[in-house]
């Protein structure tokens, strides 16, 4: 949900860490995990021409976690609607 959303943020390439598995971003003071949309969690498919990485910050259960997409073109409020 559009209220879930914190912040649209650009991180450089250079500001990636890896922790295990998971690629990381030092943020605000912790550390923020990064989920990849597409792309197989290919890090560099995930940046753009100037080498960052758009990412939509989260908050989920009091934490951060960043959704590294493609682009970010804008963001709109919308009702889902339900067919059920």
């Amino acid at each position: 949900a559009l209220s879930s959303v914190d912040r649209l943020e650009h991180f450089e390439l250079a500001r990636v860490e890896h922790a295990g598995h998971q690629c990381v971003v030092q943020y605000r003071g912790s550390i923020m995990p990064q989920v990849f949309v597409g792309e197989g969690g290919n890090l560099a498919a995930g940046s753009d021409e100037s080498g960052r990485m758009p990412v939509v910050v989260v908050q989920q259960t009091g934490r951060s976690i960043g959704i590294v997409v493609r682009r970010i073109v804008d963001i709109v409020e919308d009702e889902a609607i339900s067919t059920a």
